[in-house]
């Protein structure tokens, strides 16, 4: 409160003359201090919204900054998921021999074709091989691309890879694939064979069975056929080709036939040997010889028993196939000779019928149930080594049994060998059945009753499912 400093007469505020007495009024130091206060207060109470001001900014920009991350990483995200980015990686990994690249890119939940770094490669080296497949397969795989990209879906083409559109990734991004067309590869052969498709063995087929195989990718491919033939194997390659293939499969028919000899002797009772062991086959009883390898690996030569001893021609190395082998022989057998080694020549085949006969009695028992008969046609001293109940619990699941080549490789007094191959068929605890190739070698005894079955030399040569 101010009072007037003439006349003490009390003064209002921001009065400026008294008006009691007209005097002027003198502002006080007290009053400007208290101004002066004020102004201060009023200095420092302005400086809080500044601050607050300058937090609102900084969060304000870390905002912005933050949504133009998120949207960039958005845009970035969806761009590398784009259908036409796809495709030009992959096409960039064809061009830069990139198996594990292209592999990886091919390898799609959607596929049927499990594509390693190997197969990758066999793609890759295709399409190097042939530049106007792949400047075909660049074009559509762009126009699909192009055509997703516009949100519409590409009619169904007949292009080797196509882009198929699958979904969303992470809820928000569409997910596309490269699908790569199946290819499947139906083979038959006119005999039991063993198949390899590009370097790669495959299930066995039957003679005159049809199985296809696959899939695999659309591009050409190398199909081996081969037949184990008694006295030399039987090979054949073919090349397939996708332009060849109805509704995706391409058909292949092997013929396995082989090469054969024709035979000639002066001594048409004698007989055959092949690389010295005997075929049990009379010069006379053959008239074509084979399958044969003509490489230089099969020689043969013929034998003649007499009552001097065995007599043996010249011996013979297949070259060519169709061609005549000449086996005479140089000695001279007496006529009266004749008749002994005739009945000598019955009298082996005789033996020999009995022997084969063992071999398929024992097996064709086993896969009648008839384990006793097939148990008596081992010889004693094996039937006491091996009991009847041990050795006919192995054969529980057992069904089938086919002989599949039986040999007699010689007979000399009361024992023979007899080399042979065989398969056979269990049933599994799964319904599946157990397919297994053996072969191997008998060796047999004469015993009072007939021959029997004495030493098993036995391996196991394949196996497989169905």
């Amino acid at each position: 409160m101010n009072y007037c400093q003439q006349c003490g007469h009390r003064l209002e505020e921001n009065q400026t003359f008294c008006t009691n007495c007209g005097a002027k009024v003198v502002e006080s130091q007290n009053a400007v201090q208290s101004q002066n206060v004020m102004k201060a207060g009023e200095g420092s109470g302005s400086r809080r919204p500044v601050l607050a001001t300058k937090k609102s900014k900084i969060f304000a920009s870390i905002g912005v900054l933050l949504i133009l991350v998120i949207a960039s990483s958005f845009f970035i995200v969806k761009s590398v998921y784009k259908p036409t980015k796809l495709a030009e990686n992959f096409i960039l990994a064809i061009n830069n021999h990139d198996a594990k690249k292209v592999a990886h890119l091919l390898n799609s939940k959607q596929s049927d074709i499990k594509i390693d770094e190997k197969v990758a490669k066999q793609l890759i080296d295709h399409y190097q091989m042939n530049p106007s497949e792949f400047s075909e397969l660049k074009n559509s795989l762009h126009k699909e691309a192009v055509i997703y990209e516009k949100g519409a879906f590409p009619e169904h083409t007949d292009a080797d890879i196509s882009i198929n559109k699958l979904g969303k990734k992470w809820l928000f991004f569409d997910y596309y694939a490269l699908i790569p067309k199946n290819l499947y590869i139906v083979v038959t052969a006119n005999h039991d064979s063993h198949i390899y498709i590009d370097e790669k063995k495959y299930e066995p087929i039957k003679k005159d069975e049809e199985r296809t195989y696959g899939p695999f990718l659309p591009i050409n491919h190398k199909v081996q056929a081969v037949y184990k033939g008694e006295y030399a194997d039987v090979k054949q390659v073919e090349e397939v080709s996708p332009s060849d293939a109805e509704e995706n499969k391409v058909y292949i028919n092997f013929d396995l036939t082989g090469d054969y000899v024709y035979l000639y002797s002066n001594i048409e009772d004698a007989t055959l040997f092949v690389n010295g062991k005997s075929t049990g086959l009379k010069i006379s009883d053959v008239e074509e010889f084979g399958p044969v390898a003509t490489d230089g690996s099969m020689t043969l030569h013929a034998e003649i028993k007499t009552a001097d001893g065995t007599l043996k021609s010249n011996k013979k190395t297949i070259k060519e196939a169709g061609e005549t082998i000449d086996l005479l022989f140089e000695q001279e057998i007496p006529m009266e000779d004749f008749e002994d080694v005739g009945d000598s020549l019955k009298d082996y085949h005789d033996e020999q019928s009995e022997i084969e006969n063992v071999i398929m009695s024992h097996y064709t028992s086993i896969s009648s149930g008839d384990y006793e008969t097939a148990y008596a046609m081992f010889s004693s001293s094996r039937r006491s080594k091996i009991s009847y109940e041990k050795w006919s619990k192995g054969l529980k699941n057992n069904f089938k049994n086919e002989v599949t080549n039986v040999s007699v490789e010689s007979i000399e007094n009361d024992q023979a060998t007899v080399s042979f191959q065989l398969t056979s068929y269990d049933k599994q605890d799964d319904g599946s059945t157990l397919v297994q190739e053996w072969g191997g070698k008998w060796y047999l005894v004469k015993e009072s009753d007939g021959w029997k079955l004495a030493t098993p030399e036995i391996k196991k040569l394949n196996t497989r499912t169905e």
